[in-house]
C-alpha cells in the first residue's frame, strides 16, 4: 500500500516545486462577477492561459528607509500610549478621588440621620422640665443633617 503512493508523492513534488525562474510567477487572469481576479491556480475557463509576473523585490536603500520609517512609526506609537495611559492613570485618579469623596459625604450624612434620629427619642421621652432643651437639640440634629445630606 505505501510503495503505491510513492510515485503519486514524487510526481507532486516535482511538479510542485519546478522551478519557472526566480523573479517570475505565473498567474491566471480569472473573471469572477464581472471583475478580474489573478489567481495562482487554473481557472474553470480552460482556455485562459496563465501570465508571467515579475517579482520584484526592494532595493536595499528601499529596505533600509521602510525599516528606518517603521522605527520612527514604532517610537511615535510608544510616546502616543505612553501620554494615554497617564491621561488614563490621571482620570482613574480623579475617579478615585471623587468615589472617596462622595463616601465620605455619605458617611457624614448617614451619621447625622442617625444623630436625628437620637435626637428624636430623646425629645420624645424628656421630662417637661427640659423639653425646650430636647427640641433645641432636635432641631439643630435637623439643620445638620440637612446640610450634609442636600447634596447627595
Amino acid at each position: 500500500m505505501r510503495l503505491c503512493r510513492l510515485p503519486i508523492l514524487i510526481f507532486f513534488a516535482f511538479t510542485c516545486t519546478a522551478p519557472i525562474g526566480a523573479e517570475e510567477t505565473l498567474a491566471y487572469p480569472c473573471k469572477l462577477q464581472g471583475k478580474t481576479v489573478y489567481s495562482q491556480t487554473a481557472c474553470a475557463d480552460p482556455s485562459i492561459k496563465p501570465i508571467k509576473i515579475k517579482a520584484s523585490h526592494p532595493s536595499a536603500e528601499q529596505v533600509e528607509l521602510s525599516q528606518k520609517e517603521n522605527a520612527k512609526r514604532a517610537k511615535e506609537t510608544g510616546k502616543l500610549l505612553a501620554i494615554r495611559h497617564r491621561a488614563e492613570a490621571k482620570d482613574e485618579a480623579k475617579r478615585l478621588s471623587a468615589a472617596k469623596h462622595y463616601a465620605a459625604r455619605k458617611h457624614q450624612c448617614d451619621s447625622q440621620k442617625l444623630r436625628l434620629k437620637w435626637a428624636k427619642e430623646d425629645a420624645g421621652s424628656t421630662s417637661p422640665r427640659s423639653q425646650a432643651k430636647a427640641n433645641n437639640k432636635q432641631r439643630r440634629a435637623q439643620e445638620k443633617t440637612d446640610f450634609y445630606c442636600k447634596s447627595l
